[in-house]
Parts: C-alpha cells; sequence; structure tokens
C-alpha cells in the first residue's frame, strides 16, 4: 500500500499549477518545477509566476490561499534531484511528445523503479511516452488526466498499459476518488482517450460545421450549446475559454494519430482557426478569440478568411430562446426539427455526434455507461451521447438516417437485431434499484456496477414508493421508516405548494417514519424561495399573504431544529437562502466538495427570510 505525502508536477503552465493547488488543496506537499529562466537572476521566476497567479485567479483554484505554502517551486535544470523524496510525479508539459519524453527520460535517472510516475496527456499515446522510462519503471507509469480547471472538472481519466502494476492503478483510482472526490474513468491508450474522442469531437464538429454553413457566430454557438444542456457555453466559447492554441494543439496531435478514423476530417483544424491562432488570437488568455467582452457588451468575430472585425453580438430570436427552458431530450428534439439552416445545422451536428459515438464506442470503452458519463463528467454535457440515443428513439433516428441515405452504425443495427430498443434498461431486483447497458461483445445487456455506498435518488424513486408531488418537491418512502424529501428536482425554486409537502413531512415524522433525508435529484441542492412570486406579492400590495408566507417558512425551520428525530441533508453544488437554511438545520449534512451556500438575500439588501433559523 502506498502512502504518498508530497508530489512533484513538472510544468508550471495553467494546467500544471492548478494540479498543484489541487493537490495542495488536498493536504500534501507540492514540488512545481518548470524550465529556468534564461538571462534571469532568480532561475526558479516561471515557477514564481505561476505560484503569482494562482493567488490572482478566478475562479479560485483552491478553497483556501493559505494552502499555496504546501508549494515549493523550482526549476527542472537544478532540482531533479528532489524528485527521490516525492511519492508521485506527474508531468503536466505542453501537448510536445518530444520535449515531454526528454523530460521523462531525465525522470528515469532520478527515480526509483518502482516510483509512480505519470502524464497529464490529452492527446498522445501513453505507451509511446513510456518508452523514455527505464523498462523497471514502466509497470509503474500512468496516464492520469485531469480535465481543465482540475478544481471545478470532475473527471479524472485513469489510462493503463499492459504492463501496469494493478496495484498501482488501483490506489492511484482510490486516491482520486476518496482524497481529491472525483470521478475516475478507467480508458484505453487510443487517441483522445474517451471523453475528448466524443465530447472533442462534437466541439471539433460544430465549429467546422458552423464555418462551411456560414451560421451566424452566435447563433451556432448557441445552438451547440443548446444541444448538449447548456446554452451559455457552446463550442466557440469553450475553445475561447480554453485556448484557441491549446485546442489548435489537440486537433493536430488527434489528426495524425487517426488515420483511419471514419470521420477524420472533421478533426482537421480548419484554416480559419489556424489564422487564428497565427494572429496570436487565443481567446480570453489573450482578450481576443471568436468572442471578446467589450465594457459589458459581448462582441463576435465575423468569419471570413483572414479573419475580421469585431461586430456585437446579435441577439438569438426569442422563437430559439423558448428552447432553453425545454427539458433537454424534448429540446433536442425541437431543435433538430427548426425550418431553415438553424434546424439543418442542429441536425447534421447531433445525427454526426451520435452516430460517431456508436462508431467507435467498442474501440475506447468498454461499455457505453462510461463513454456517456466522460461526456458528462469531463465537457459538462447534459447527456452523453448513447443517453440522447435513447431520449431520441434508437429506432427512430435509425429510420431517419436511412430516409437521408446515411449509414446507420453497426452498433446500433446489432443493438436493433437483438430486439432491444434502448441502449440502457432498469434492471430493478427486490425493490433495490439496478441499471443495465447494452454489451456489444455479449450483445446483451449486462449490469452497471456502481461504487459500494452509493445510490442514486432517481433510482431510488424508481423503485420506492412516491407518497405525494408538485412540481418542486416530492415525498418518498425509501424504506426501513425512511422518509426522502426530494427538493427542486426540476430545479427551480419552492413555492407555496412546497412548503404544503414540507409540512407534511414533518407532520409524518414520528408517526409513519423515524427520520427524514432532505436531498434534490436536480442539478443543485435547493435555490431558495420562488423570489417572482415574492415580487408579485410586493409590487401588488398583498402583504398579508406575503407576511403569512414568510411567517409559513419561520415556522418550519423552528420547527424542524426542535424535532427528536434524525434529519440528514445531503446538499450539492448550491443551496442559497432558504435552501441553505434547510439543509443546514439537519442534525447531519453530506455535501459534494464543491458547494456554494449563502444567503443571496443580502445581494438585493434583504434580509434572510429564514431569519438564521439555521443558527445554532
Amino acid at each position: 500500500m502506498r502512502e504518498i505525502d508530497s508530489v512533484a508536477i513538472l510544468g508550471a503552465g495553467d494546467m500544471g499549477a492548478q494540479l498543484a493547488a489541487l493537490l495542495a488543496q488536498a493536504g500534501l506537499r507540492v514540488l512545481l518545477l518548470d524550465e529556468p529562466a534564461p538571462g534571469e537572476r532568480d532561475r526558479n521566476v516561471k515557477a514564481q509566476q505561476a505560484l503569482a497567479r494562482l493567488r490572482a485567479q478566478r475562479p479560485a483554484p483552491l478553497f483556501s490561499p493559505v494552502d499555496l505554502r504546501l508549494i515549493e517551486v523550482g526549476n527542472v535544470e537544478d532540482d531533479l534531484a528532489k524528485l527521490r523524496g516525492c511519492g508521485w510525479v506527474i508531468e503536466a508539459l505542453p501537448e510536445e511528445p518530444g520535449v515531454k519524453r526528454l523530460l521523462l527520460q531525465q525522470v528515469g535517472i532520478f527515480c526509483a523503479a518502482d516510483a509512480l510516475v505519470s502524464t497529464c496527456t490529452t492527446s498522445l499515446s501513453v505507451a509511446a511516452l513510456a518508452e523514455a522510462l527505464p523498462e523497471e519503471s514502466r509497470p509503474f507509469f500512468l496516464g492520469v488526466h485531469f480535465f481543465h480547471p482540475p478544481r471545478y472538472c470532475y473527471l479524472v481519466e485513469l489510462v493503463g498499459l499492459p504492463e501496469s502494476d494493478a496495484r498501482t492503478l488501483d490506489w492511484v483510482e482510490r486516491f482520486c476518488d476518496q482524497r481529491l472526490g472525483k470521478g475516475v474513468l478507467r480508458a484505453k491508450d487510443t487517441p483522445g482517450f474517451i471523453a475528448t474522442r466524443v465530447a472533442g469531437f462534437y466541439h471539433a464538429l460544430a465549429q467546422r460545421l458552423a464555418i462551411e454553413q456560414e451560421l451566424p457566430l452566435e447563433l451556432a454557438d448557441w445552438l451547440s450549446g443548446l444541444l448538449i444542456g447548456s446554452a451559455r457555453v457552446g463550442s466557440f466559447r469553450f475553445a475561447d475559454s480554453l485556448g484557441w492554441d491549446v485546442w489548435l494543439a489537440w486537433l493536430r496531435n488527434l489528426y495524425e494519430r487517426l488515420e483511419n478514423d471514419p470521420a477524420r476530417r472533421y478533426w482537421e483544424p480548419h484554416a480559419t482557426l489556424v489564422e487564428l491562432v497565427r494572429q496570436h488570437e487565443l481567446g480570453r488568455r489573450s482578450g481576443r478569440g471568436f468572442f471578446r467582452l467589450n465594457g459589458s457588451e459581448l462582441t463576435v468575430r465575423v468569419l471570413q478568411p483572414g479573419g475580421g472585425d469585431y461586430i456585437a453580438a446579435r441577439p438569438i430570436p426569442r422563437a430559439l430562446e423558448e428552447l432553453a427552458e425545454l427539458p433537454l431530450p424534448t429540446r433536442i428534439g425541437r431543435a433538430i426539427d427548426l425550418p431553415g439552416p438553424e434546424g439543418q445545422y442542429a441536425w447534421k451536428l447531433i445525427s454526426e455526434y451520435l452516430c460517431y459515438a456508436a462508431t467507435v464506442v467498442t474501440e475506447i470503452a468498454e461499455r457505453v455507461a462510461d463513454v456517456d458519463r466522460a461526456a458528462r463528467w469531463g465537457y459538462g454535457f447534459g447527456l452523453g451521447p448513447f443517453q440522447t440515443w435513447d431520449a431520441l428513439g434508437v429506432w427512430e433516428l435509425a429510420r431517419r438516417l436511412e430516409k437521408d441515405s446515411r449509414a446507420v452504425p453497426e452498433t446500433v443495427l446489432t443493438l436493433l437485431r437483438t430486439g432491444a430498443r434502448t441502449f440502457y434498461r432498469p434492471a430493478d431486483e427486490r425493490g433495490r434499484p439496478q441499471m443495465e447497458c447494452f454489451d456489444f461483445t455479449l450483445r446483451r445487456y449486462r449490469r452497471i456496477v456502481e461504487p459500494p455506498g452509493i445510490l442514486g435518488l432517481v433510482d431510488l424513486k424508481r423503485t420506492s414508493v412516491v407518497l405525494r408531488q408538485s412540481p418542486r418537491v416530492t415525498l418518498v418512502d425509501l424504506g426501513e421508516q425512511v422518509l426522502g424529501v426530494d427538493l427542486s428536482p426540476t430545479g427551480e425554486a419552492l413555492d407555496e405548494q412546497a412548503l404544503d409537502l414540507l409540512e407534511q413531512a414533518l407532520d409524518w415524522l414520528g408517526d409513519r417514519f423515524l427520520a427524514l433525508v432532505l436531498t434534490s435529484s436536480g442539478e443543485a441542492f435547493c435555490g431558495g424561495l420562488d423570489f417572482r412570486a415574492v415580487a408579485t406579492l410586493a409590487e401588488e400590495g398583498r402583504w398579508t399573504e406575503l407576511e403569512h408566507w414568510i411567517a409559513r417558512v419561520q415556522r418550519w425551520l423552528l420547527r424542524a431544529r426542535r424535532v427528536t428525530f434524525p434529519i440528514v441533508a445531503a446538499i450539492h453544488r448550491y443551496a442559497c437562502g432558504v435552501g441553505a437554511e434547510l439543509g443546514l438545520i439537519a442534525g447531519r449534512v453530506l455535501t459534494t466538495r464543491e458547494l456554494y451556500l449563502g444567503f443571496d438575500e443580502f445581494s438585493v439588501g434583504l434580509i434572510p427570510i429564514g431569519t438564521g433559523q439555521c443558527a445554532p
């Protein structure tokens, strides 16, 4: 069993520096090395500058700046001997294979044969990089691919080799899961691994189709975001944030390695993107990309050969904006049926993406669930590609492809030939929720094994008794006399109907149930009260109703604090206003590592509606 209390990171660029912050935040001592600065008196100035950037960076790359004291800086010429005292060495250099191999050769000289060494490459072969190390060190060399920014991105892809030491792989998986709070997927050593091969393809495809179809940039970006669950960050703004030079390096590496890829032309960087990088217009980092903020006004680059001036972003038509208010599966279905160029773009984009994922799935992953999780955890997609196939209808999409005289992927045909119609299906057993996904090798469904101790509320609701529900709160019998309260599964704030059910939950506590669990199957725990309803009552002068509503909230919180039965709150993403108080009145609170909790009433000059009932 490895015991590691120190890590060395080779490369103090943005990714390397933020990895240093992540690991320091976890309580590890970190040695951050970069090239020595030529002509500088302080040869560690590059690493020092990276440390200074971490202090100023927003959003913050770690919980508390105090943890930066755990980071020691140095350079790769003077300080490689210090690697002997580090339990883990992480290479985080730019995606240039020659540079990475040269430094790994030096690492092999200074580290013990069984030292844990990993690369954070996105698009290069882990096996090819391993050749730079002595043969006896290769079983302990892995690909450990963190996503950017590492504090906020949930996914880590773990890439082993045939000769990899199984105990080392298991240790890294446990460390990333339990110590860093990450979702770990084991990936094959294929170009782009899982997430970038599929979700990265989506963004490359979206950019190329928009340029080729001469679709207005802000519209293409909005549509590409809409189809994955975020109208705020589409494929162009994604690369603006990442850096167009970094994105271009990924595309070039993948294009070179994917010689036999069925959609290789979409990986080739478009001349427009190459010209953008040549002019050093790299996105947010340089202040100029395809998007730019001019004061408070968003400006957009005109797509034309050789670049162009910036113009004010044109508004998205209201009819299209309304699509963003629909559930994601419905939204995608409506978008691909739109008339005109918008619908042509959406259908071409989503159909090529889904077909590509279905074509390469057996090459890159062991099961479809891993592909879907990679897209969601690594790139923030609302649904993975196979969940999208199921949501839109596998048979219906296959028929539409045939109608367009396009090939249906063989994996889809394999599924349909067995009589199956979905990639996933419930397989609940004795009241315990289980899910299965289709296995293309076995040509049948196989159970998805979840990590021990994990229960999904959506699955539990499927196998449990729903007692009462409103659009914003559901009461669920979880068994063993435990009552579950699913707060705002649609992501909306609480209204009067929700308060009715919260009061009902306390009425049942001590009678039908002996414990209460407050949580949410939505994207976040709870956004507080419905301020639109509060504002309407105030604007119409209905003060008695408003006071009654506020009094109900306060009485419920006070009553919940005084119950003698256990209340447990499982809080994730954010809990605002009354949502924060609902969580904090619990006797036991479980939270995700990243949680935003507080009273948004203060931001508009109001006293919190619950008046601090969560206070001890």
